[in-house]
């Protein structure tokens, strides 16, 4: 949706600034098959010399997104916040370690399974895991820091 209404927006200002500075319309739109394949057909050239055809193919999934709408709506954004709060008030309550068997199984965790689109994305899942193994780390070395510093 928000593409189309950028593609109107463009249009409207570039015509519509041409037509209020004193253009004619007529002109535009005679030559506007020419001038669209030239500069079209030259940008679309470019693209293909300057890209991978993995690339190209990718910019081809780009531009389907940009027309079907963000993969995450608003219920995705709370279950993501229902989800981090549970486990940060798990590790505030019972500490780090009772989290442990849930991070590094999610699929089996009875956390996860409450919310299931969160679970099965391959971005999200892997990322949440990780943050508490990396704030364990941090802890530890800076309590092993602290016992090695002469007081």
């Amino acid at each position: 949706m928000m593409g189309i209404i950028g593609l109107v927006v463009v249009f409207v200002m570039v015509f519509g600034g041409y037509i209020l500075a004193g253009g004619h319309i007529e002109v535009v739109l005679e030559a506007l098959p020419h001038e669209m394949m030239t500069i079209g057909g030259g940008a679309a050239g470019a693209m293909i010399i300057g890209n991978t055809p993995s690339t190209l193919k990718a910019m081809g999934g780009g531009i389907k997104q940009v027309f079907s709408g963000p993969k995450w709506k608003e219920q995705d954004f709370k279950d993501m916040l229902c989800l981090l709060f549970t486990i940060t008030k798990m590790i505030k309550s019972k500490g780090i370690l009772v989290i442990e068997s849930h991070i590094e199984k999610p699929e089996e965790s009875t956390i996860f399974q409450k919310y299931p689109r969160i679970m099965h994305d391959h971005f999200a899942t892997p990322f949440i895991c990780r943050q508490p193994l990396i704030i364990g780390q941090i802890v530890h070395q800076s309590s092993q820091c602290r016992l090695s510093c002469p007081l």
